[in-house]
């Protein structure tokens, strides 16, 4: 059986791509690699040309994990603008009545959104074999879990296309992510990011995680 452990010792031990081809062949993947030339020798991006457009939506969700100190800086400033309600609804609707947290470096949660707009607008920069979409929406939204130990991110992003958008998604909540550390990063080095995935995809050849939006699906 196929496997990500036996994909990377066949990385390991293949010096040239027909190598690698010939071990993840032998391993099962009779289709070959859709990544590489017919001869195995080098790169390439998959050829969409012939497909049709089709609605595409993606999903993902990633978990900025808060030491208790910086949890406790965090709630107690978002409880005093509240006037010490700290149960205020932290995140509206699209953004509407968004309560915003403040780190050291001004807003954190309309910062990372932006960045994680700009980050899914960015996706084909930074992954090779991802092709350049014109996204119709990237919906960011922040928030902070139960308990107030952790902030939730999550990202959606659709396009009419040839071509998925689950990696805009991904990178958009990783970038946001990153942002989050970023903004709060002066309080403690100690903030963690965590459980990056898919929540749910539809269009394309199949669907996935259309169950519902909780923690753990796949889009």
């Amino acid at each position: 059986m196929f496997s990500p452990a036996g994909l990377i010792l066949a990385a390991s031990r293949a010096r040239t791509l027909p190598h690698l081809r010939d071990a993840l062949l032998r391993r099962g993947l009779s289709s070959g690699l859709t990544h590489v030339s017919p001869d195995g020798s080098t790169p390439r991006m998959v050829d969409v040309a012939a497909k049709l457009p089709s609605r595409r939506v993606a999903k993902a969700r990633a978990v900025v994990e808060l030491p208790a100190s910086v949890a406790a800086a965090l709630l107690g400033e978002v409880a005093a603008a509240a006037g010490g309600d700290s149960k205020k609804r932290l995140v509206g609707e699209a953004g509407a009545g968004l309560t915003d947290v403040r780190g050291p470096k001004g807003s954190v949660f309309s910062t990372a959104i932006i960045a994680g707009v700009m980050g899914a607008k960015r996706t084909s920069d930074l992954i090779p074999f991802c092709h350049q979409l014109n996204l119709d929406k990237c919906d960011v939204q922040l928030r902070f879990l139960p308990g107030g130990s952790a902030i939730e991110v999550t990202s959606e992003v659709s396009v009419d296309g040839k071509t998925g958008v689950e990696m805009e998604a991904l990178t958009s909540v990783s970038v946001a992510s990153l942002c989050v550390y970023d903004m709060l990063k002066a309080l403690s080095h100690e903030i963690r990011i965590t459980d990056i995935s898919l929540v749910r995809k539809t269009g394309g050849k199949s669907d996935f995680g259309t169950g519902g939006d909780e923690a753990g699906e796949n889009p």
